[in-house]
């Protein structure tokens, strides 16, 4: 193995344990978007204090988590041969292609066992054959709005959310072709509108979390 080889499977390792500490103490969101994309969103203080620990540098870090969330998608859409197959330039052959079959079949497997679980496949299956707009992430910002042409005097902070969704298919993924597969929408809340909507998101996820104990329970 060459020592651009060494480091690049090193910088792959090391990327894949920390995934595994961020899912484990929950400070990672999965975004899926199937058959498009998954990706790993992660709050920028965590991420920053994370890449300490781990001693690997923020573009490293990116280059391998695009990597693994390419490998974790093959895997919840059970296509990972044609990963493979894909990875594998046409030039490559003979032992050149074999060796860097293996390889990719090994990083795969390590993918599947830190990452995979039969919730996150559910979780696909249900995105991927969703009747309704399905959310794939939150972008946001804070400030302090000084002025308007409508008002005389304003000073009051506030936050600016832009939801990000992906939008139903009809029969097949391919009807979108043409339009646009992802939109977003963009609101503003006041600290009392936040506080309003934990409030109502923490019901939800109780009364989310008993439907899936239960569910869980009947297997």
């Amino acid at each position: 193995m060459s020592d651009k080889e060494e480091r690049a499977n090193k910088i792959f390792n090391v990327t894949l344990e920390m995934l595994d500490k961020l899912v484990e103490n929950g400070d990672v969101y999965i975004s899926l978007s199937p058959p498009f994309s998954a990706s790993f969103e992660i709050n920028r203080d965590v991420l920053r204090k994370q890449l300490e620990d781990f001693s690997i540098a923020e573009e490293d870090f990116n280059r391998a988590s695009r990597r693994i969330s390419s490998m974790l998608l093959s895997i919840l859409a059970n296509e990972e041969s044609d990963y493979i197959k894909a990875m594998i330039r046409s030039k490559l052959k003979g032992e050149s292609a074999d060796k860097r079959r293996k390889s990719l079949q090994e990083q795969i497997s390590r993918v599947k066992e830190h990452l995979f679980t039969e919730h996150l496949k559910n979780r696909y299956n249900l995105k991927l054959s969703s009747k309704a707009p399905s959310f794939t992430g939150i972008d946001w910002d804070t400030k302090i709005k000084v002025g308007d042409a409508q008002l005389e005097k304003i000073n009051f902070p506030y936050a600016t959310c832009r939801i990000k969704f992906q939008r139903e298919f009809e029969e097949s993924p391919f009807v979108i072709l043409g339009g646009r597969a992802f939109d977003s929408m963009q609101i503003n809340f006041t600290i009392d509108d936040v506080d309003y909507l934990i409030r109502v998101l923490g019901t939800i996820k109780r009364r989310l979390a008993l439907l899936e104990g239960k569910n869980a329970g009947a297997k």
